[in-house]
């Protein structure tokens, strides 16, 4: 059927007309055409009523989200020369203005109407008094009516509009590149545009007076007297067949025997993925991940955002921090599904991981980070000319520095230093006393390029080092790990973790790196299968270990970061639980997988409830995160430092089922919880292990 809606609450609007688009989209669902024709505001209270001597204008809306008020309103129709897209009317009169606008003026082109539907209304329509009044029941007297009487309404051609109404039309005629023939009355889109005079004919109704006998109303006013005509609101006598129940004629159901008995399958849910990591070791590991997890009809890849039909339609994206859609993102959180917080320094600057620990452990001194992380001395440093400046309030450092005076390298206290914002082992030096650290620092400066452009500005925090690093060397290789103070200016120092775990016929240093899935606000998993990264050289203290350069220390022994060691070497990375129990027990292994459980579920909740503002979740979420660990000879599980987009190509060819296994877990989880899609297999689930199950109370 062809069958036009009118109403008396006006547009799409969750506060006063919520359920006018619900409606419309059921009916066309249905294979019905819908033509829309509503108030520009909200008319309720107005009855039957028609506006004496005001021009009707009619504007054009074009529907939006469904259950969002996103729809946009347009003084000219769609033009003919555009995108197909749904459009209605809406005119500045009554609901029986609508209705008549509705059956005599617009959608000709669509065919006769069958039905006029006036609603669906706001509010209750269900007692005479509002039955009296109702705007939503006048236009339904008026289609029932008027139908086939013609239209009250003269179409005014060549007439202006208002000032406001001309202005509008100047901007649009501007932004579309000048004059396309916007008068009224020519037809340049789908529509005609045209405005309306209220225009009854009242033929018959004068007719009708002089053709009754005396003693109605009319006969008396014509006649020069006054008539006083008796009303009486009543609703009740209605002819006898329109009251009672309302009977529906039967629905067909089908027979019983040809019913399954069998568990119904609910309707399968189905998202759009855009994957497109930048890295060619991870990009096929996790689109493996989802043809694993899920069957070809629960996702379709696309390339694009232009591709998604609307932009409520649920969407997977996973890429590079930089090119992820996080206004979509905040903009449809129920639909739209990212692999990164906008905002997390709280854990992967060093700076702010120190203060993320020291203001827990403050409050709970109790927590394994007051055990588990070793205390920092953070400053600021410019150029190394200010470092003494920078440090008059590092008490620990000066403390130390104190107590080693007229002792031997060997007998000092050693110290590591760190870029607040560094990644991949950059920058990292040991010193044990404050000539050593001037040292350092007059290193770095004396290997900066001169440079008459170097950007004064604090960097973005979320800004790698890498990038930082290729501005400052103005693009060229640098040999090493190239550091420019004015760029990074936060550094931390921290005790040296001195002597490390070794291993019984390894007397190489090595790290732990643990893969973490955070999700949404917030589930915290940790990835059993961690991975052992070892040093270039044999571990010897640090004391001992000199280069070529005065009092720096050569860090070969001392760096377990692949990113830095000139060359592979046997065995420089290892799958952690694989390793020999000759050389560490699996009770040994157990242990130090229990603290690191421990402190990585300790840690993420220090940063979402002590560190709000540097670490922000959010529900349609997900990160995974890299955090090393380093085992001293004690046993005690250090954390050394979190990473946000790890590097997973370090792992090599070898491990890369590992890193296949992370994602096959990250996917089932955090993309089958959000979409409600189940997975075909539990392969990967199982290794990742909850740590953390806190409401943050973000929806």
């Amino acid at each position: 059927m062809h069958i036009l809606i009118v109403n008396d609450d006006g547009p799409p609007s969750n506060q006063s007309s919520p359920y006018v688009h619900s409606l419309v989209k059921s009916l066309q669902d249905a294979g019905h055409i819908v033509s829309v024709v509503l108030p520009h505001t909200q008319r309720s209270w107005i009855g039957k009523a028609h506006i004496i001597g005001q021009t009707v204008k009619p504007t054009y809306f074009r529907p939006g989200t469904l259950h969002q008020d996103d729809g946009t309103t347009h003084s000219r129709p769609l033009a003919a020369s555009e995108k197909e897209q749904e459009e209605w009317v809406l005119v500045d009169g009554t609901p029986a203005s609508c209705v008549q606008i509705g059956l005599y003026h617009f959608f000709q082109d669509r065919g006769p109407i069958d039905l006029v539907v006036s609603g669906p209304n706001y509010g209750r329509n269900s007692t005479a008094v509002f039955s009296l009044s109702s705007g939503t029941l006048g236009g339904a007297l008026e289609a029932a009516n008027y139908w086939s009487e013609g239209s009250c309404f003269q179409e005014v051609v060549g007439e202006e509009g208002d000032a406001d109404e001309e202005e509008q039309k100047l901007r649009e005629r501007e932004s579309e590149g000048g004059d396309k023939g916007n008068n009224v009355g020519e037809k340049v889109g789908r529509h005609t545009h045209k405005h309306f005079k209220w225009a009854p004919r009242f033929t018959d109704v004068y007719q009708s007076v002089e053709d009754a006998p005396p003693g109605n109303d009319g006969w008396a006013v014509k006649e020069g007297y006054t008539s006083v005509t008796p009303l009486k609101a009543n609703f009740m006598h209605a002819a006898v067949q329109t009251q009672g129940e309302l009977k529906l004629r039967p629905t067909q159901l089908p027979d019983m025997k040809s019913l399954s008995l069998s568990e119904s399958q609910p309707s399968q849910k189905h998202f759009y993925a855009l994957i497109n990591y930048e890295d060619a070791y991870v990009q096929p590991l996790i689109l493996e991940a989802l043809k694993s997890r899920f069957t070809p009809d629960t996702y379709t890849l696309i390339t694009s955002l232009s591709e998604l039909p609307t932009p409520s339609t649920p969407l997977l994206q996973i890429s590079s921090y930089e090119t992820l859609p996080f206004e979509n993102a905040l903009s449809h959180p129920s639909s739209t599904l990212v692999n990164a917080y906008i905002i997390r320094k709280a854990l992967i600057r060093k700076h702010y991981l120190s203060t993320t620990a020291y203001n827990w452990t403050t409050k709970n001194p109790s927590s394994i980070l007051a055990t588990n992380i070793k205390p920092a001395c953070e400053f600021e440093v410019d150029y190394a000319e200010f470092l003494d400046d920078a440090l008059v309030e590092a008490w620990e450092l000066r403390e130390s520095w104190q107590r080693g005076e007229g002792k031997n390298r060997e007998e000092r206290e050693w110290w590591i230093l760190k870029p607040g914002m560094s990644d991949r082992g950059q920058g990292i030096r040991l010193f044990s006393s404050e000539e050593e650290l001037q040292d350092i620092f007059d290193g770095w400066e004396a290997e900066r390029p001169d440079s008459d452009d170097e950007d004064d500005g604090e960097e973005d925090e979320e800004t790698d080092l890498d990038e930082i690093t290729k501005r400052a060397g103005k693009g060229k290789e640098k040999e090493g790990d190239f550091i420019v103070t004015s760029h990074l200016r936060h550094f931390i120092a921290q005790p040296y973790i001195h002597p490390p775990l070794l291993l019984p016929g390894n007397l190489r240093k090595f790290h732990i790196r643990t893969y973490i899935l955070a999700c949404g606000s917030l589930k915290v998993y940790v990835y059993k299968q961690m991975l052992a990264l070892f040093a270039a050289s044999p571990y010897t203290a640090p004391s001992t270990t000199k280069s070529d350069e005065a009092n720096i220390t050569d860090l070969s022994a001392h760096l377990t970061n692949t990113c830095l060691q000139s060359g592979s070497h046997d065995g420089a990375i290892s799958s952690f639980f694989s390793l020999p129990s000759s050389q560490l027990s699996s009770s040994a292994k157990e242990a130090i997988f229990t603290q690191i459980c421990e402190t990585t579920g300790e840690v993420f909740e220090a940063a979402a409830r002590g560190m709000s503002v540097h670490f922000q979740t959010l529900p349609n979420a997900f990160e995974v995160f890299g955090l090393d660990f380093l085992v001293d000879e004690t046993g005690v599980a250090w954390l050394l430092e979190v990473n946000a987009f790890p590097d997973f190509k370090q792992t090599g060819e070898e491990l890369s089922g590992l890193i296949g296994g992370l994602w096959n877990g990250v996917v089932g989880i955090a993309v089958g919880g959000f979409f409600g899609v189940e997975g075909e297999k539990d392969e990967g689930v199982g290794d990742m292990v909850l740590v953390r199950n806190i409401d943050l109370g973000r929806r």
